[in-house]
């Protein structure tokens, strides 16, 4: 059974008073009638054209993508989230992924490798089945310690990025939801505090080429700018 959408109310009044003004311009044959039923029929039009461009707006908003988001977790030391690079994804494409840290003034978390002392942030993904992430991909960090001590970390807002690859059979207009299970080891001159968290992202699925997401667009660049890259092919030669 199809359901109708019950009419507008005040469509209906106004249909209702167009259909009495015309009566009376029948009834009576004055020009005042006649005028009557001419604004009221005008009024209809333009509620009518008012209803039309109201839904057209609604079906136009529903039909824009919407952008990958989630909520900041902040703790006493440390804010971490985790952010896209795309606004959308396509089926079967790989897409980035970032997991921000951004320590408080005094306090740094650690590199992959932290040197002397401390512990590098470990993640661990809770994805869809079928989706499969590469291993994190660290900026190039700054010393930090004091003699004879040396660690490397980030006292900085920093991105650690994520490639990520996505299975083909992702349905069209759905969300998907990534979850980075974070732990990491926060500390400054005289103390150090372990922390965790699970960071949320949900991401829609989209048919057409993914756009970059204007918010967090300068933040990759520069990340992925400053990730040590392997020299594949080097030599050396004596002369």
């Amino acid at each position: 059974m199809t359901m109708r959408r019950p009419p507008d109310l005040s469509l209906r009044c106004l249909a209702a008073g167009v259909r009495r003004a015309r009566l009376a311009a029948v009834v009576l044959g004055g020009g005042a009638a006649l005028r009557e039923a001419a604004r009221a029929s005008s009024g209809l039009r333009r509620a009518r054209l008012a209803a039309g461009l109201l839904a057209a707006l609604a079906c136009t908003a529903a039909s824009f993508p919407r952008a990958a988001a989630a909520d900041a977790i902040r703790t006493a030391n440390i804010a971490a989230e985790l952010v896209s690079e795309q606004e959308t994804i396509r089926s079967g494409d790989n897409f980035t992924l970032g997991i921000r840290l951004m320590p408080s003034p005094g306090w740094h978390v650690y590199w992959q490798n932290p040197g002397d002392t401390g512990l590098p942030t470990k993640v661990e993904w809770k994805m869809p089945e079928g989706f499969r992430a590469t291993p994190l991909e660290w900026p190039h960090p700054v010393r930090l310690g004091t003699p004879p001590y040396v660690t490397y970390g980030y006292d900085r807002d920093t991105l650690l990025l994520a490639r990520i690859k996505a299975p083909h059979n992702l349905l069209e207009g759905s969300d998907v939801e990534v979850v980075a299970s974070l732990k990491w080891l926060s500390c400054r001159d005289d103390a150090c505090v372990p922390g965790k968290a699970e960071l949320p992202l949900r991401i829609r699925v989209e048919a057409t080429a993914p756009l970059r997401d204007s918010r967090w667009s300068e933040a990759f660049d520069q990340a992925r700018a400053h990730v040590p890259q392997s020299m594949v092919e080097w030599q050396a030669k004596a002369s």
